[in-house]
């Protein structure tokens, strides 16, 4: 399993912690958007066929593809870019079906459409780089939003469309605020992972600073001597310069064998 990961990750050994975690995740994403297209696809073959269907979920395939490309080619803003064609693969399926289908339904499409981009938006906030690529995201799906609408209003009737603007109201407001919490989610994983790499960073340099220093150590007993020219155990000494630091004893295979001649013996037995 280390050396799959490693083998996908490779372009990110020197990245930050976010980023490596961002792109992990991302890549299961894609995984999954990829597996579960294959599936909808041999579906759409089996069933009755709709070419605005096979085009959505071959967006979608796409998407999941290019994901998987600069996930491990080391791009990550163009794999999060890559993530707005699902976005597109959504709005291209309702925009067709309200040209061509039989029926038109626009609140249970409205429902429909709104529950898959809450979702996808949302999750951007988890995998987004950098502000900039929400707010991209924002303006891609309120210009597709209004699109598909305009497309449905065409083919209703005077009296439904007094209801139809209603939902289309009631969608831009919810699909704004949806890349809000987009961007709130946004802001909570960045902090996450400050928080977490700092934690990390304390200790490192308090470890480090340990083993830097020119230490003058006795070289019967393994005292350490201090400045005051005090002289102090190890244990004592490593406590004191990193407080994170526990100090546990046990003995080592040569020195039980030396302390304790019929030790080997024992164990044999």
């Amino acid at each position: 399993m280390n050396k799959i990961r490693s083998y996908l990750f490779e372009k990110y050994q020197d990245e930050g912690y976010e980023i490596q975690k961002k792109m992990e995740y991302l890549f299961i994403l894609a995984g999954f958007v990829f597996t579960v297209m294959c599936v909808q696809l041999l579906n759409t073959f089996l069933n009755t066929f709709r070419w605005w269907m096979l085009g959505g979920d071959l967006t979608n395939l796409v998407a999941a593809i290019l994901m998987f490309f600069f996930i491990k080619h080391g791009h990550p803003k163009l794999a999060v870019y890559s993530y707005s064609l699902i976005i597109v693969s959504f709005f291209w399926y309702y925009i067709f079906q309200a040209l061509y289908s039989d029926q038109i339904m626009p609140l249970s499409r409205l429902y429909e459409m709104i529950s898959l981009l809450l979702v996808t938006i949302l999750l951007l906030g988890l995998y987004a780089i950098q502000r900039r690529q929400i707010i991209i995201h924002t303006i891609i799906a309120n210009i597709l939003y209004i699109v598909h609408f305009s497309a449905m209003v065409y083919r209703l009737t005077p009296e439904e469309e007094t209801g139809a603007f209603f939902y289309i109201f009631f969608g831009l407001i919810t699909l704004n605020l949806s890349f809000v919490g987009s961007i709130l989610i946004y802001n909570l994983s960045h902090n996450l992972m400050k928080l977490l790499m700092q934690a990390n960073k304390e200790k490192l340099d308090a470890l480090t600073q340990v083993v830097d220093e020119f230490v003058p150590i006795c070289a019967n007993c393994k005292s350490i001597r201090q400045d005051d020219g005090s002289w102090k155990t190890i244990e004592d000494y490593i406590t004191d310069k990193s407080k994170d630091v526990k100090i546990s004893h046990g003995l080592c295979l040569t020195c039980a064998r030396k302390l304790y001649p019929d030790f080997e013996q024992n164990v044999e037995k």
